[in-house]
């Protein structure tokens, strides 16, 4: 494999991962220094058009499959990662918040089930 295509290969790589929430967007920078650092300047020149919030899950599988393509710009991934942790903070919110609700629901049910056992 030679050096473009294995560049090519860790951005592919690393447009999954961003878009299935596993790196954040400053482990994505951290990355993308790496990748540069490694093969010099892979990417392609690509005018990002960015999209106005709120961005959804949809929208992020979107932008993940132009990547295979050719839509593989610094600029990009940058994007898309920024879209990604919005995506993620808002799907871990709501996990949190549904936890707590859960809890609360259950000491609920444990309060009442021993006042109607106590009576």
């Amino acid at each position: 494999m030679n050096n473009q295509d294995a560049s090519v290969s860790k951005l592919v790589e690393l447009s999954t991962r961003i878009s299935e929430g596993k790196i954040t967007q400053r482990n994505v920078q951290k990355e993308l220094a790496a990748i540069e650092k490694e093969y010099g300047n892979p990417y392609i020149p690509y005018s990002v058009e960015i999209k106005e919030k709120p961005w959804d899950i949809d929208y992020l599988k979107k932008l993940r499959s132009s990547v295979p393509f050719g839509t593989i710009s610094k600029e990009y991934f940058l994007y898309m990662s920024e879209v990604a942790d919005d995506v993620f903070r808002i799907k871990r919110i709501v996990k949190v918040i549904s936890f707590v609700v859960g809890i609360v629901v259950a000491i609920s049910l444990i309060i009442l089930a021993q006042r109607s056992l106590g009576r």
